[in-house]
């Protein structure tokens, strides 16, 4: 196994103070830096994406939110997955478009001392914005409202959320 590089500690170390506890606390799975709990509709995920651009002295990472909802896979013809790791979104969005800045974020970890303060903000983004949004995005009506919602823009239809007004009857 390859040595890790100082971003990739960084990163999880914060994924180990301040994302894995709570996410295990609501019953979330990991797999990495993959964390997802299943639902009785759904599978919900959280994401931590690591920048490319990492390096030493440049350590970036961003998270990112979606659910999986075997109804929808199979009304929009899609092969029904199981393996959580190849599932991709029916509805879904980056945490920085929840947090009030409503736009891409990214947090910064530059050295050890700010792993501890790092941690404790992502577990409060996760609290407040991100926890909320997936039990949101867990059923049927929450795809309906949510997938396609692109905040500071609206609402673009996509073919999961048209699926699961269908499956709801509303259309």
């Amino acid at each position: 196994m390859p040595e890790k590089t100082i971003s990739t500690q960084l990163i999880d170390e914060v994924v180990a103070l301040g994302i894995s506890p709570i996410l295990r606390e609501h019953g979330y799975k990991k797999l990495r830096r993959h964390f997802f709990r299943q639902t009785s509709e759904a599978t919900l995920h959280l994401v931590v994406q690591a920048s490319q651009f990492n390096a030493p002295d440049r350590t970036r990472f961003t998270i990112n939110l979606y659910s999986y909802l075997p109804a929808v896979a199979v009304q929009n013809g899609e092969a029904l997955i199981s393996d959580p790791q190849k599932q991709r979104g029916h509805a879904g969005i980056r945490i920085g478009h929840l947090l009030p800045i409503q736009e891409d974020f990214w947090w910064n970890v530059v050295s050890s001392n700010e792993v501890r303060s790092v941690a404790f903000d992502v577990e409060q983004a996760i609290r407040e914005y991100a926890l909320p949004y997936l039990n949101r995005i867990s059923d049927l009506e929450g795809i309906a409202k949510l997938s396609g919602y692109i905040p500071k823009i609206g609402q673009v239809p996509t073919p999961s959320s048209q699926s699961a007004r269908f499956l709801l009857g509303e259309v």
